[in-house]
């Protein structure tokens, strides 16, 4: 049972009817609303639906104008999610003031079965030390970012190369000609990674402009 309504444009006033109907659907497995512009207001009305929807397992925000305030509500619904294993933030200016909010749902029961986290292409600049559950996910999309090299490095000793399917961090760093050592280093990272694990489930890596 999936609810399908991407590319509609639904603005805050034309969502609260439509989360309201979901309210109580039990058997509700996935939601996809993707590039709808429901911004903050969206995510506080849908965070009144969550903790109804008991076998959620994928949940696609991808381009909805969603900032660190939005996940917050979201994600701090006191329960709902625990079967949650897709969560799409992609084309959302989360920033990094949204990480801190990410870590402590990922680093919680509700995100017990996490398995696919996208956050392309999300006004991030650094990762910090912070932990969105990596080791445990098979999928995972930072591509479209700015991280700083440091950040990278420290995201390819948490992930879990013998557990990934999917790899995308396509063109997460903004290089200048002053970069080249930096760059050397991250594809050393890079090579180190895939040499930790077995890398036998993988299907899917992207690392265009990875230079």
């Amino acid at each position: 049972n999936t609810i399908c309504l991407a590319d509609f444009w639904l603005l805050p006033p034309i969502t609260e009817p439509i989360f309201k109907s979901v309210l109580h659907q039990a058997n509700l497995r996935g939601s996809n609303l993707r590039n709808n512009f429901i911004q903050n207001d969206g995510c506080r009305q849908l965070a009144k639906s969550v903790p109804t929807l008991k076998q959620l397992k994928t949940l696609n925000l991808q381009g909805n104008l969603i900032t660190s305030e939005g996940v917050d509500i979201l994600l701090s619904t006191p329960s709902g999610l625990e079967e949650l294993e897709e969560l799409n933030l992609s084309q959302n200016p989360l920033g990094n003031d949204s990480l801190r909010i990410l870590e402590r749902f990922c680093s919680s029961s509700a995100a017990k079965s996490l398995q696919q986290l996208s956050l392309s292409n999300c006004n991030l600049t650094n990762l910090y030390d912070f932990d969105l559950a990596f080791f445990q996910l098979s999928a995972i999309d930072l591509s479209y970012n700015k991280l700083m090299n440091n950040s990278v490095r420290k995201l390819l000793t948490k992930l879990n190369a013998s557990r990934l399917k999917e790899l995308n961090l396509s063109y997460m760093q903004e290089y200048t000609s002053a970069d080249e050592r930096d760059t050397a280093m991250t594809a050393e990272h890079i090579t180190s990674f895939f040499e930790s694990g077995t890398c036998e489930k993988f299907r899917r890596i992207k690392l265009c402009g990875c230079h």
